[in-house]
């Protein structure tokens, strides 16, 4: 709707096809409205974009997989309208990129682990700050950075165990709350390369005072089991 006039845009959809529409985002420049179109057996994702003052929508890319495809509840854009997107297209949750100029998706990473989510995108300093699960896959939220192109990513948590990372605005500091099987609940303030600037607390170790051990062990499983 036009706020000015009043007018009420309509995007035109085939009403007779069993599918879902959600998830609209506007681009930077707000020129155009990126939305998703899902089928029914949720296999196929389609993206499009929709302007309002010249009413053309335009297809962008889809999404195909044989047993679930879901909405994208969040993307992150570019000053090009260009945006970053994650995707389990290869079976694990990567970093993708919707190129405007070129019209294609390029897969910026090919981790064997879970991308979580994209904290802080800044193009000025061709970074992006994100965290996932990392090869330790008993690890959860370790916070890392790459260039925008996905080459030079880096751990900067630096410490192995589950994170909740709180950024800067700016993105050149966090303060990293973290804890392991070892080490009670933590916390520290470091620069986005990952150096420690100040410790800022730890709870106290209940099990190192009574006198308990914490280890990881593994139980083998069988791999056919009769009953």
């Amino acid at each position: 709707m036009n706020l000015s006039t009043g007018e009420i845009n309509k995007i035109e959809e085939d009403e007779n096809a069993d599918q879902y529409t959600a998830w609209p985002f506007w681009t930077p420049d707000s020129k155009e409205l990126i939305f998703q179109e899902l089928n029914r057996d949720q296999t196929e994702l389609k993206f499009y974009a929709y302007n309002p003052s010249t009413k053309n929508k335009r297809f962008l890319f889809d999404e195909k997989y044989p047993t679930w495809v879901e909405f994208h509840e969040k993307i992150w854009f570019l000053k090009d309208n260009s945006f970053l997107m994650i995707q389990p297209l290869d079976g694990w949750w990567n970093i993708y990129k919707y190129d405007q100029t070129k019209n294609q998706v390029q897969q910026l990473t090919k981790f064997k682990w879970r991308v979580n989510d994209l904290l802080f995108i800044d193009e000025s300093k061709n970074t992006v700050l994100f965290n996932g699960t990392g090869e330790d896959h008993l690890n959860f939220n370790t916070l890392y950075k790459m260039k925008l192109d996905g080459t030079g990513v880096k751990e900067i948590s630096n410490t192995n165990g589950t994170h909740r990372t709180l950024l800067s605005p700016n993105g050149s500091y966090f303060i990293d709350t973290w804890s392991n099987l070892q080490t009670p609940l933590s916390m520290y303030i470091a620069n986005s390369d990952g150096k420690k600037l100040r410790d800022l607390g730890q709870k106290i170790n209940t099990n190192k005072v009574a006198g308990i051990k914490t280890e990881h062990f593994t139980v083998p499983s069988l791999s056919l089991i009769h009953i």
